[in-house]
């Protein structure tokens, strides 16, 4: 009677241990897509200050240069 319980415990402890493997890959890619999309962002600044005549062509391409560095 009691080799029962351990069934169910031994489905849903691999679940779990899925479910945070997922939860954590889930996280990691939100977290390292953020990074992209600042300096895509920083970019996308930089270039419609250029188009509106801000910077110079000097200071774009300094700039541009700066944050491909990064």
């Amino acid at each position: 009677m009691m080799g029962y319980g351990f069934g169910w415990f031994h489905m849903w402890v691999p679940l779990l241990v899925c479910i945070g493997f997922v939860f954590i890959i889930v996280s990691f890619v939100k977290w390292n897509s953020g990074k992209g999309s600042e300096q895509l962002n920083a970019n996308l600044i930089i270039a419609e200050r250029y188009a509106r005549g801000e910077i110079s062509q000097q200071e774009y391409e300094q700039m541009k240069d700066v944050l491909s560095k990064k």
